[in-house]
């Protein structure tokens, strides 16, 4: 049976590595932190995220110009794609070296740079596309998923085959939990694996660091309840895989989050 290094061992290597760019804070929620317009000014340092929880891996990708992070998780040669957001070249090789089989592709939500490399993997994936129903209308809607007005050229994207469902959710070899986690949009959720200790928060919850809320359907209010009532309620040793960013814990957003403490 195999085990992974513990959490805050990766944790710390991550952070040395990476020395945390302000391209990543300008969507982590905190409203002002750097204008919109000078994302591209800032490096996205790039990394792997890399975890084995028994016999399941994840694999995280961050992704496009402001690194958004791709998901695969991974076991006994079947995966969950999650938010395929760029660079589906990068995907699709990883898939075919590792030789997975998709099962699904989740989405935490629908903002473009979470969802612009959905097409074109779709051309070598066969599955379904799983979305909140509040944002299903936003793959083809370059206002609401951000991409006319933040990029200036429009994101469109073929509809999803499907509605996540709220609670336990079973897809081919994986078992886990939605859980409906709005504040940074209206249909935001996260993936829940409670039996391997780990949770994948999307654009919610970011190491030190909370999703931005004054796009459409953003709410303040609404963020801090998620994180208060949904996410902080978990083991604070749940590993916490975001949206952008590395990696953190429950436990360590309790304690040093400074938008959102317990």
């Amino acid at each position: 049976m195999k085990m992974g290094v513990n959490s805050p061992q990766i944790t710390d290597a991550v952070q040395a590595h990476l020395g945390y760019t302000l391209a990543v804070l300008t969507f982590s929620g905190a409203e002002g932190k750097l204008p919109l317009n000078e994302v591209s000014l800032y490096k996205v340092n790039t990394y792997t995220i890399e975890l084995e929880v028994f016999l399941m891996q994840i694999k995280g990708m961050p992704l496009g110009p402001i690194g958004t992070n791709c998901y695969i998780v991974y076991d006994n040669g079947n995966a969950l794609l999650i938010d395929p957001g760029a660079e589906a070249d990068k995907i699709k090789a990883f898939l075919e070296r590792e030789g997975l089989q998709v099962q699904a592709i989740l989405l935490t939500h629908a903002h473009f740079d979470h969802i612009a490399a959905l097409d074109d993997i779709r051309e070598v994936v066969d599955a379904d596309v799983y979305i909140h129903e509040n944002e299903l209308s936003w793959l083809s809607d370059p206002q609401m998923n951000g991409s006319y007005k933040l990029l200036g050229n429009e994101i469109v994207m073929k509809p999803a085959e499907s509605t996540l469902k709220m609670g336990p959710m079973q897809i081919g070899d994986f078992t886990f939990e939605v859980i409906h986690t709005p504040g940074h949009s209206p249909g935001s959720v996260s993936f829940l694996f409670d039996q391997h200790e780990f949770i994948i928060s999307g654009d919610v919850l970011f190491y030190h660091g909370i999703g931005r809320t004054d796009l459409p359907g953003g709410s303040m209010k609404e963020i801090e309840a998620t994180i208060q009532h949904k996410l902080y309620r978990l083991k604070e040793s749940f590993t916490v895989y975001p949206g952008h960013g590395p990696q953190t814990t429950i436990g360590e957003e309790k304690q040093n989050n400074p938008f959102v403490r317990a």
